[in-house]
């Protein structure tokens, strides 16, 4: 496989990884705000660990690279690229894509890259085991995909145990994108429910 003439396979310490993502090719990816994405806290991760790290946006990346993984995030062209290519680093391939699998994508073109994306990746890695059993079938039987959620810091976002809430209704933090496809209505949700968006009372 393409994982048999890599670091990690010769049991080396230190590790040539290729982190391919949007982040990286905007100028806000040395904000404060933007080094706090899945990419670049996965990037500061591996560096503290001793690895070697470069990073590319998508439409700057070229699987010629010298690297013994290269890691992509999101459907784009780098994506496509890794996929095409007949080299032999080991391809990481992470969606973040709750449009796909939660069925909210219209595009066929992007289901057929997305499937196409998947069928060429030399392992995955999905947010919740939900998005790994739709992954699945599109991976390659021996195929490994990782769940790894999107972590939360527990010392800065804890429950306020002083704080009072009415009676029979649930409070609950969301942080992401507000789009139809991660939104959850139910029926039977409280009619008192409100949505706070940036401050704002929706």
């Amino acid at each position: 496989t393409r994982w048999s003439d890599t670091a990690l396979s010769r049991g080396s310490s230190e590790v040539k990884i290729v982190l391919v993502g949007g982040v990286f090719g905007d100028e806000r990816g040395t904000s404060a705000r933007s080094r706090t994405t899945p990419e670049t806290i996965l990037m500061d991760g591996f560096l503290a660990h001793g690895h070697s790290v470069e990073v590319f946006a998508h439409a700057a990346f070229s699987p010629d690279v010298d690297a013994d993984i290269v890691h992509v995030h999101h459907l784009g062209v780098g994506a496509l690229a890794m996929a095409s290519s007949t080299n032999r680093i080991p391809f990481v391939f992470t969606s973040h894509n709750g449009q796909i699998h939660s069925g909210f994508e219209s595009s066929f073109l992007h289901r057929r890259a997305f499937t196409y994306v998947l069928s060429r990746a030399d392992a995955a890695v999905a947010l919740t085991d939900a998005e790994s059993a739709f992954l699945r079938p599109y991976l390659g039987p021996h195929v490994p995909c990782a769940v790894i959620p999107n972590g939360v810091d527990g010392t800065r976002f804890y429950p306020d145990g002083a704080r009072q809430q009415d009676p029979g209704t649930v409070t609950i933090l969301y942080v992401g994108q507000l789009i139809p496809c991660l939104l959850y209505t139910s029926d039977a949700a409280d009619k008192r429910s409100r949505v706070h968006h940036g401050g704002a009372r929706a």
